[in-house]
C-alpha cells in the first residue's frame, strides 16, 4: 500500500481507500480485492462493512451513476 496523506492505493489490484479517524471509503475493482483488504484489517481490528457505500464520516451519500 502507498499512502499520500490519508489516500491509500494498492500497487497491483486497483484498491484505493481513504482513512478518516475510524471510517474507510474504499474504491475497488472486483469484490474479492475489497474482501482481501477486509481480511487483512480483521487480523488486527474489529470491522464492519456497508457495501452500499451510503455512509461515510457521518454523511449519507446518494450515488447517481
Amino acid at each position: 500500500m502507498v499512502s499520500l496523506t490519508g489516500l491509500f492505493t494498492h500497487k497491483t489490484n486497483g484498491v484505493v481507500f481513504t482513512l478518516v479517524v475510524d471510517d474507510f471509503g474504499v474504491k475497488y475493482v472486483g469484490r474479492e480485492n475489497a474482501e482481501h483488504l477486509m481480511a487483512s484489517l480483521r487480523k488486527i481490528y474489529s470491522i464492519t462493512a456497508v457495501w452500499t457505500g451510503s455512509k461515510y464520516i457521518g454523511l449519507t451519500l446518494k450515488w447517481d451513476y
